[in-house]
């Protein structure tokens, strides 16, 4: 009967032992597949920025805004302005008087100057 008890706890003891080594096995697994995801995530945090590809981007974006500028620019141009060496678009002023004037005569007034301006431009321009 003494032989037969030591063997279950030499047994014992041996599934302990194993059952603590598979243990410890898989903690120092764990840890370490964690520490690999965590070195992942941080790497490129000390690699530093890509100055390059940053700089791309800036110039890119400087173009579209050029672009957009210029686009507003023609967009919010008035239809009677044109180069110094093609005549302006006939001049038409809004109503001036009346019950449903849309405009002020001191503003037509000033739209006359300007477009005898434009016309004497271009006249200068063209001889």
């Amino acid at each position: 009967m003494a032989g037969l008890i030591g063997s279950r706890e030499l047994h014992r003891s041996r599934s302990l032992c194993t059952d603590q080594l598979q243990e410890l096995i898989m903690k120092r697994l764990l840890i370490t597949i964690i520490g690999a995801l965590a070195l992942g995530a941080t790497l490129p945090a000390f690699v530093g920025p890509d100055f390059q590809a940053i700089e791309q981007a800036r110039k890119a974006k400087q173009v579209a805004q050029i672009e957009r500028r210029a686009d507003l620019q023609m967009a919010q141009r008035p239809v009677g302005v044109s180069s110094p060496s093609r005549p302006p678009a006939p001049l038409v002023l809004p109503l001036d008087h009346g019950p449903r004037a849309q405009t002020r005569s001191s503003e037509n007034q000033s739209r006359k100057n300007r477009y005898a301006a434009r016309l004497k431009a271009c006249n200068e321009a063209t001889k």
